[in-house]
């Protein structure tokens, strides 16, 4: 199926195909009971063809895309995008996606935010709101990114206000030295 669909529209609609074949491999990998056999031919077929991607394949960060449009679209003059906003459809687009996410450790959490005593770690201001069951409002923010390897722990854990969380992730970072 994955090789007629190659053959019949081509590289932009085999990525998606294999993403989600390569996401069905991992989700059963991860029982050891149904360990999928380095040899099996769904796995054979995912690493046969996904090298053929690799220009393809490359991690897009929607994020990334998005704030370059922004800052495009706030560089072009008023008058053109007056043009474009006057025949735009309102209803956006919806995007389908496969994403990997990690099952965090409530203990974790629990710590770091008891650490926190309602306090945020980069600026040290009260939380900025309540939630509704009345508990302080900060983000628990893991300093070395678990998709980059970090581990979910209390020592690799601040509790941030959402302006500091941001910052964080977006903000300028120090040139180290």
């Amino acid at each position: 199926m994955i090789n007629q669909l190659k053959n019949d529209v081509g590289h932009s609609a085999l990525l998606p195909a294999l993403q989600s074949l390569g996401g069905h491999i991992e989700y059963l990998d991860s029982f050891q009971s149904t360990k999928l056999a380095k040899q099996s031919s769904l796995r054979s077929l995912y690493e046969e063809l996904l090298p053929e991607l690799s220009p393809v394949a490359k991690a897009v960060d929607e994020d990334e895309i998005f704030a370059q449009q922004v800052a495009d679209a706030i560089a072009d003059s008023a008058f053109d995008r007056a043009k474009r906003l006057a025949h735009v459809n309102p209803v956006p687009q919806v995007r389908h996606q496969i994403v990997k996410t990690f099952r965090r450790n409530p203990d974790v959490v629990a710590e770091v935010l008891l650490r926190a005593k309602g306090a945020c770690e980069g600026c040290r201001l009260p939380a900025p709101f309540q939630r509704p069951d009345g508990s302080l409002y900060l983000e628990v923010h893991h300093i070395t990114r678990l998709a980059d390897g970090g581990h979910d722990t209390v020592e690799n854990a601040l509790a941030l206000c959402p302006n500091c969380h941001r910052e964080r992730h977006y903000g300028r970072q120090p040139n180290p030295a």
